[in-house]
């Protein structure tokens, strides 16, 4: 325990009393509560189903970073979610609160630490992290047998304040703040090899599509649990190869075309993509882009690479057009904020790319990407026009002339 211990970086510091140095070690707490970054609670599908595994889980704490695909989801077609949970601000436990930049607890004086755990209790509670080597420990704080700290030898620290009926863990906001801004700084950046999977024919864009609605989705959310069931279940679509996601309509999507078509495009192909794009209402939008990291955000065009979505815009109240920073999925705007789709404005929606025009850095590379552009994306609108039904008005003389 001493060596777990020393070499533990992270602080959390106690007052102490002057006698002796250490003779008063009981933290003064007050009940900050904050949303916790760190862990999350189980829960299973209660009903007569469910596997003796999801049962045993359900209720358990759990450190974020300990849920891999292998704990969750427990098996194919698990139904078992994991759900937010509130923590103790650990500002509070003391005056001095975390010296640390992480939410380990160690005291940070040898002599300071022995005194404390000299007279703790063994703890056992089968709804805390399980790790093999783990041992908890209970200090009370407060007269009356309610308000206790739990530590572990490890690093791990909780409060409890109604006898252990709630135990709660001990956070720095300020610290996990620092480091959810640094996650979202890099999450999308390691889906450039699906983007290069994507390009090089190698993957189905319904496959990648439903890929980047789950990362923009993960940036939308402010649930750590709802993150972290993302994240997984983007490693397990990763793990079929990217075949199978378990939703039919993204599976019969990736059946259909297993890869970018040809510039020469059928009648369903082109209208096909209506269903590869991604669409946000435009609070939504408008937050995803705002949390996006710099070279990731969606860009605005101008007016001239708008031209043609402007055809439902009121006089001089111009609809505004987004495209993704890899150049496959469009969103349009209206002047009042209102998401322009097959439903409200068909003939100024945005589409998906199956050209982008934004791909590549040297001239030829653009040019070259204008031209895909062009064969894939422009002409099949001029000719198709963006929906069945807008092509069917447009040959009975009901729809716009391109």
């Amino acid at each position: 325990m001493e060596k777990q211990f020393e070499t533990n970086p992270f602080l959390i510091a106690f007052e102490v009393g002057a006698k002796n140095g250490y003779q008063n070690t009981k933290p003064k707490v007050t009940n900050q509560f904050i949303k916790s970054w760190k862990y999350v609670i189980w829960r299973s599908e209660k009903k007569k189903g469910t596997c003796e595994t999801c049962k045993n889980m359900d209720g358990k704490l759990l450190d974020i970073d300990s849920i891999t695909t292998d704990l969750w989801p427990a098996h194919p077609n698990c139904a078992c979610k994991l759900e937010k949970t509130v923590a103790i601000a650990s500002g509070t436990l003391t005056e001095k609160g975390m010296l640390g930049i992480d939410n380990k607890f160690i005291i940070c004086d040898d002599k300071i630490r022995r005194n404390i755990l000299k007279d703790a209790n063994r703890y056992k509670n089968d709804c805390l992290p399980y790790q093999k080597g783990r041992i908890y420990y209970t200090i009370e704080i407060e007269p009356g047998g309610r308000k206790y700290l739990i530590l572990s030898n490890d690093g791990l620290c909780f409060f409890t304040l109604n006898n252990f009926k709630t135990i709660y863990p001990v956070e720095n906001e300020e610290i996990e703040a620092k480091n959810r801004n640094l996650n979202e700084e890099k999450y999308i950046e390691q889906f450039q090899k699906e983007l290069s999977l994507l390009e090089k024919g190698n993957m189905a864009p319904m496959a990648y599509t439903y890929i980047m609605k789950n990362v923009y989705d993960w940036y939308l959310s402010d649930d750590i649990a709802e993150r972290k069931m993302i994240e997984n279940q983007i490693e397990v679509f990763r793990k079929t190869g990217y075949k199978k996601t378990g939703i039919a309509f993204y599976d019969n999507g990736i059946k259909y075309m297993p890869s970018l078509p040809e510039a020469l495009l059928s009648e369903e192909e082109h209208f096909f993509r209506n269903h590869l794009n991604i669409e946000y209402e435009w609070s939504d939008f408008e937050k995803l882009n705002q949390r996006l990291p710099e070279g990731y955000r969606w860009k605005q065009m101008g007016i001239m690479k708008s031209i043609i979505h402007q055809n439902t815009a009121p006089f001089w109240k111009w609809n505004r057009k987004y495209v993704s920073f890899d150049g496959y999925f469009e969103a349009v705007y209206s002047y009042d904020n209102q998401s322009l789709n097959e439903e409200t404005a068909s003939e100024d929606m945005g589409t998906y790319n199956y050209g982008p025009s934004t791909s590549g850095k040297s001239l030829f590379d653009m040019l070259f990407a204008y031209k895909e552009h062009y064969l894939k994306d422009m002409l099949p609108y001029f000719y198709k026009k963006n929906t069945k039904k807008d092509y069917e008005d447009f040959l009975n003389g009901k729809g716009l002339i391109p």
